[in-house]
């Protein structure tokens, strides 16, 4: 019961969501800002008027975005993810084929990669979420996050 409340306390201030909450659609890209809220990518681009030929998106969300990307030059662990003040967003594309170049070409900067062996093409997009994200939940100390065991006890394994 205790850990019931305490996973619930987790969600309502937006520091897991439940897999059941996080919508799976291999045809659009996610952003998981420092909370972890899955939030469409579409809401970053502006309306767009069509007679402009390649217009750039606005982004929406005022923040520093991070694409994750097997092109990237950077390692994922080697960013300041530090400042609790600061809204970071961690961008993914689709397993298949990643974020978009036009994108990525825009954002070079700000392009990190996972470190993966040349023996594999990529890594899966969960689990590639859920690196990028723990570091950044590492490097700010693993906020709200529990450091003892409440569901057994800290001492569950010293008693008899």
């Amino acid at each position: 019961e205790k850990g019931v409340e305490n996973i619930s306390k987790l969600k309502k201030n937006g520091l897991i969501n439940l897999l059941s909450d996080i919508k799976d659609n291999s045809n659009e890209e996610y952003l998981f800002n420092k909370t972890s809220t899955p939030v469409d990518s579409s809401i970053l681009v502006d309306e767009v008027k069509k007679e402009e030929p390649n217009p750039a998106p606005k982004k929406k969300n005022k923040g520093t975005y991070y694409y994750f990307t097997r092109y990237g030059n950077k390692c994922y662990s080697e960013v300041d993810y530090s400042d609790t003040s600061k809204n970071i967003y961690l961008v993914f594309g689709k397993e298949s084929s990643g974020i978009p170049k036009e994108i990525l070409k825009k954002n070079i900067s700000n392009c990190v990669r996972i470190p993966i062996s040349d023996n594999i093409r990529c890594l899966n997009v969960a689990n590639s979420v859920c690196i990028g994200l723990y570091e950044v939940l590492r490097q700010q100390n693993y906020p709200n996050l529990l450091f003892k065991d409440v569901f057994k006890g800290e001492d569950y394994l010293t008693k008899d």
